[in-house]
């Protein structure tokens, strides 16, 4: 799997390829997609977010569809669960030992640690942030196809102010831009 890096003007203005991200196939949809990502040196302090409009074939759009209903469903039956092993414990029917309620609301937390590193694992695949920046979004685990396409699409367009930004020239490009004297 490949790296690539999305400006926000891209972003913003869906102009992605109609390409998959995970496999390179056709895609006709696309999955409104918030990341979020914060450096290692910060914490949680410093949070940031992009939306981005991501393509997906049919197959991998079904896959994530799934994926997020079998984890939503599962966390509501755990919820549903723990809240009537809860109420048990509090209200202490006749007919439920006292160590049968409480051993319940422990099965449910083991179960509720258990749905969290299942989560964790299912989304192992998915497309991740590795970096948010004020201008760009830095994708890991998309397919080499889309990174072709990314580069492809971009090479034929011309109307994004930010572009010579994603080649670490700024200066030269600024400087170039405007005709200004370069200061070396």
């Amino acid at each position: 799997m490949a790296n690539v890096t999305i400006s926000r003007y891209e972003c913003n203005r869906d102009l992605l390829p109609d390409v998959c991200g995970l496999c390179g196939a056709p895609a006709k949809d696309r999955v409104r997609v918030t990341y979020a990502w914060n450096p290692p040196w910060a914490g949680i302090f410093l949070i940031r977010r992009m939306t981005v409009q991501l393509p997906l074939c049919p197959r991998h759009l079904r896959n994530r569809h799934r994926r997020r209903a079998v984890i939503l469903v599962i966390l509501l039956a755990l919820l549903a669960f723990g809240a009537l092993s809860f109420a048990c414990m509090i209200v202490r029917p006749a007919w439920l030992d006292e160590d049968v309620s409480g051993s319940m609301f422990g099965v449910c937390l083991i179960l509720f640690f258990a749905w969290v590193i299942g989560t964790s694992v299912a989304q192992w695949g998915e497309i991740k942030p590795v970096q948010i920046t004020d201008r760009s979004l830095t994708l890991s685990n998309v397919s080499g196809l889309f990174v072709l396409a990314v580069e492809s699409t971009r090479a034929h367009r011309h109307d994004e102010p930010d572009a010579d930004l994603r080649y670490d020239d700024v200066r030269d490009d600024y400087d170039e831009d405007r005709g200004l004297p370069r200061t070396d």
